[in-house]
């Protein structure tokens, strides 16, 4: 009788710990296509996961709330007048609901390097984790 109630409770904890391992799972490998589509400049390898609204704040003054497609553009454009040399994120909290990555971004503009903090949050709508806001400041 004791072994099989070990089972069970073996049982149940583990099925509980899979959904939230495959959500950290999720949410490690979108924040891994960000962290590679910043540091090349590529905004083609994240933009899929751009909301309805998706909130961007950056250092050329562009703020506000953006359809998936305007947010896109806008970070293309950003990215083609400050050239990413180097992005990596070195902070992540991925539990909870609104997981969230930060770090720093190298770029070039004009000829002269700079960095700026890049903070990055997600959300889960149904079943899919969308990025709600890029601030690069």
């Amino acid at each position: 009788m004791r072994k099989l109630l070990i089972l069970i409770l073996i049982v149940v904890f583990h099925s509980e710990a899979l959904p939230q391992d495959r959500k950290i799972n999720e949410v490690q490998k979108i924040f891994i296509k960000i962290e590679d589509g910043l540091n090349n400049g590529n905004t083609d390898k994240f933009s899929n996961y751009f909301g309805d609204k998706t909130y961007l704040s950056l250092s050329n003054s562009v703020s506000g709330y953006y359809s998936q497609n305007q947010a896109f553009y806008i970070l293309k454009d950003f990215f083609s007048v400050n050239k990413p040399i180097g992005f990596k994120i070195s902070n992540q909290i991925i539990e909870g609901n609104s997981p969230f990555a930060s770090g720093t971004l190298k770029y070039v503009t004009k000829g002269i390097r700079t960095s700026a903090s890049v903070f990055i949050s997600l959300k889960q709508i149904n079943s899919d984790w969308v990025v709600t806001q890029i601030t690069i400041n």
